[in-house]
């Protein structure tokens, strides 16, 4: 879901502004397909989805909703079973509670959206899925005659509308998330309740003074790093909820047809991009998309011919010329290391994005370290040995998915069988010369393993490797940690190679 959903999205907008052609459009579908045929191996035998399918104690509520809105549509681009969103449709109108609300029986992995895997916020996401979702189950009771499914599928989504309503309708509703999304799913839905949560949505944003909707923020005083996001020089930050708000109120804004007065949400969100064109995870990453791709659609220009000149006040360092024809091209320029500013002119019609990035390498760290890693070589000789890793989580809050990278020395191969049966390990895998082991979540109490690597070719003084330690949904928690055998690093060649010595 993480390439699949962001792929789609980009679809969308350039089959909308008829750009869907060649290289790009062979590149998504070849991505839309991949991710179709890995999400296959996800769904459970019920019909739900989990992060890891039917090891998985149950299916999630919120995950099995997402895959029917993103597989829904597309379905517009490659081939999709409709029985493979049929059965999550089912699994989900199961288990709606009588009140029409719903709840989240999996756990959420990503805690950047546990927001949204509660309470409204939850039922509005359901909903969203619901709504997407009709097109489809309405033609499979013409094909196939499974008409019972219309009228389940429809009793369950105006339930789940009239919770919202109600809600709406005793105020309940009062974090900015769920307000955001029951706003978008409501006017979805085309309830005269999207209104009155739209304009309590917009108040709060107005008693702000702020063109976003912002739980809070983050402001790192100098020469602090955030715990949230990649390093940047010190300046306002923002959390990933926040991008999803901000993404969610866009989303309202052009369901309500109000799309001038989206603007400033957008600039905000496209200032919160890292240097690598994403956000701060990889679920606030594909809504944003999903938000700005919809609002690029709903004002693109067919018209684009634009001139900009980036110069230090006395001579041009780069110009770019934009036009319809190359809109698409990632145009980069490499500015001179002398130079002390940067002046941008900008002259034309049309729409472009200009950023300039900054990159320096450090001999330490810039962001404070989200684990602690240590590792012990146990049973180490020239051919064999076993390494212990000890790892723990360092913040507060949650850790959500970690995934952990193992790099490999030249010259070993990892037995994988020697991991065993861990508690909290739910995945290990070979990838090249690195091993990948996955964890639900890693606690403030260290959780230790081994892993076995036997020699399998002649090397000689092997270098330092690396383990990287990342929260999977959010790459930015992350800490870097190296380690040497000993007796590797000064092995020579008659050391390991007996008849290569006389």
């Amino acid at each position: 879901m993480v390439k699949t959903a962001p792929n789609l999205y980009i679809a969308q907008y350039l089959q909308a502004t008829g750009q869907f052609t060649g290289q790009p459009r062979t590149e998504i579908i070849k991505f839309l397909e991949a991710g179709y045929q890995r999400q296959l191996s996800y769904q459970r035998v019920d019909g739900g989805f989990s992060a890891f399918g039917n090891s998985d104690e149950s299916g999630s509520t919120w995950l099995t909703s997402y895959v029917i809105r993103v597989f829904v549509d597309v379905r517009n681009f490659v081939f999709v079973d409709p029985s493979f969103l049929l059965r999550g449709t089912d699994w989900l109108v199961d288990r709606q509670n009588l009140d029409g609300s719903f709840n989240e029986f999996g756990r959420l992995l990503d805690t950047s959206i546990q927001g949204a895997g509660t309470g409204s916020a939850l039922t509005a996401f359901v909903l969203l899925a619901l709504l997407k979702v009709q097109p489809l189950v309405r033609t499979d009771c013409v094909v196939d005659f499974d008409c019972p499914r219309v009228s389940r599928w429809g009793n369950a989504t105006t339930n789940a509308i009239r919770n919202l309503e109600r809600l709406v309708d005793s105020n309940s509703i009062t974090d900015q998330l769920s307000l955001a999304l029951a706003s978008y799913a409501l006017a979805e839905a085309n309830s005269s309740r999207a209104v009155p949560v739209f304009w309590q949505t917009g108040s709060t944003r107005s008693q702000r003074r702020s063109p976003t909707f912002l739980g809070r923020q983050l402001y790192n005083p100098p020469g602090q790093t955030s715990e949230f996001g990649l390093w940047r020089p010190p300046r306002v930050q923002t959390r990933a909820i926040n991008v999803l708000i901000t993404a969610y109120a866009i989303q309202a804004y052009i369901a309500h047809n109000r799309i001038q007065d989206a603007l400033p949400s957008v600039l905000w969100l496209t200032t919160q991009r890292n240097p690598s064109g994403g956000f701060v995870s990889s679920q606030d990453t594909s809504v944003a998309l999903q938000a700005l791709a919809a609002y690029a659609t709903e004002t693109a220009d067919a018209y684009t011919d634009i001139d900009i000149k980036v110069s230090n006040g006395a001579a041009v360092l780069a110009e770019f010329n934009i036009t319809s024809q190359n809109a698409l091209q990632l145009q980069i320029r490499e500015l001179s290391r002398a130079a002390p500013r940067a002046d941008v002119v900008a002259t034309g019609t049309g729409f472009a994005v200009l950023e300039i990035v900054i990159q320096f390498n450090t001999n330490k760290q810039l962001s404070t370290p989200s684990f602690e890693v240590s590792t012990v070589l146990i049973y180490d000789n020239l051919d064999s040995f076993n390494l212990l890793i000890c790892t723990r989580w360092l913040w507060g809050r949650e850790s959500g998915m970690v995934v952990q990278t193992i790099s490999v020395p030249s010259g070993f191969s990892p037995d994988m069988e020697s991991l065993g049966n861990i508690a909290g390990v739910r995945r290990s895998e070979r990838r090249g010369n690195t091993v990948n082991v996955y964890f639900d979540r890693i606690g403030t109490t260290s959780l230790c393993y081994s892993i076995r690597m036997t020699r399998s070719d002649k090397v000689v003084r092997t270098q330092e490797n690396y383990i990287i330690t990342s929260a999977y949904y959010n790459p930015s928690d992350q800490t870097v940690s190296f380690w040497q055998p000993k007796r590797l690093r000064d092995s020579t060649v008659c050391d390991v190679c007996l008849e290569c010595c006389p």
